[in-house]
């Protein structure tokens, strides 16, 4: 939130259609109600004009993936999108306890996820639009590569000529920052992911464009092998998330949703993220043996894209 919204600005914004309403009591004509609903105060509409592209590709899908939602315009300075109400739980606090938030098995919500990535990928990119979609893709994941490996302190750059030559996939949309705390856990056994973003982590800043499922799944088990590692260290039974989702994966590439090659150079990707972090909770001292293993990981991870 760019700054403080006024109560009153808040209250401006009633009628929240999306919102859930519980009935908790009633007393002849007085009546007392629950609405819990999402409100997103940002500078400026980037976020529904996100969700509006990707409402548009997916069609009726949009709902099975996404929350519906609504631009409420501006308010108090800033501009309000309503997002429908998901659930009480992200994946990230459901590993962390499982028994208390969960409605449905972890693994089940990795199939969800896989099914999720199936959805994406059975769009169709036009025909006219396949060679710029696959060119723009493979340029948006080198240039934040790069970005992300500088960061880290490391001077890799992917050859594009290899890139180009090597990576095959079926262009269509994605998430760009798939991960535990970003996949909602209804409480009616529903998931579906939050906060998507126009572009990859360490790659310049512009409107939505197509792009494969290879990054959202490279991003994914990524992140489950970073909450099985937490979760490892805590003492917390093991649930072998990213075993069976990399089984997911193998499946997305027998069916031809992208290559060996492009998911390799995707997770390269997905590791530099976390070893470019330069924040203060992941470079905690109680965090640092993780921030470190990443870094490792995103060198070695190198090695099969060269």
């Amino acid at each position: 939130m760019p700054h403080e919204i006024a109560p009153d600005a808040i209250r401006k914004t009633a009628g929240l259609a999306l919102a859930r309403t519980e009935r908790l009591s009633e007393t002849g004509a007085s009546a007392t109600l629950r609405i819990t609903g999402i409100l997103k105060f940002a500078p400026d509409r980037s976020e529904s004009e996100l969700l509006c592209w990707l409402e548009k590709q997916l069609g009726p899908a949009h709902a099975l993936c996404l929350p519906r939602f609504r631009d409420l315009g501006e308010v108090d300075g800033s501009f309000v999108t309503e997002l429908e109400y998901l659930g009480d739980s992200t994946f990230e606090a459901v590993l962390a306890n499982p028994t208390r938030y969960c409605a449905i098995e972890p693994s089940a919500v990795v199939e969800r996820v896989g099914e999720i990535l199936a959805r994406f990928g059975a769009l169709r990119v036009p025909s006219d639009m396949l060679s710029s979609s696959v060119d723009a893709t493979l340029e948006e994941i080198i240039e934040a590569i790069s970005h992300n490996a500088m960061r880290a302190g490391s001077s890799f750059i992917p050859d594009a000529d290899i890139c180009h030559r090597r990576a095959a996939f079926v262009p269509g949309v994605c998430h760009r920052d798939l991960s535990a705390p970003n996949v909602m856990c209804g409480s009616n056994g529903d998931v579906r992911l939050i906060d998507p973003r126009t572009r990859m982590p360490g790659a310049s800043a512009g409107p939505p464009a197509f792009g494969s499922a290879a990054i959202d799944a490279a991003a994914f088990l990524v992140s489950l092998e970073r909450k099985e590692l937490e979760g490892k260290r805590k003492g917390l039974p093991p649930f072998a998330l990213a075993e069976r989702f990399q089984d997911i994966i193998a499946g997305l590439v027998e069916k031809g949703a992208f290559n060996e090659f492009m998911f390799d150079l995707c997770r390269a990707h997905a590791y530099s993220v976390y070893a470019a972090c330069r924040c203060d909770y992941c470079l905690a001292i109680e965090r640092a043996w993780l921030h470190d293993l990443m870094r490792e990981r995103f060198e070695a991870s190198l090695c099969r894209i060269v």
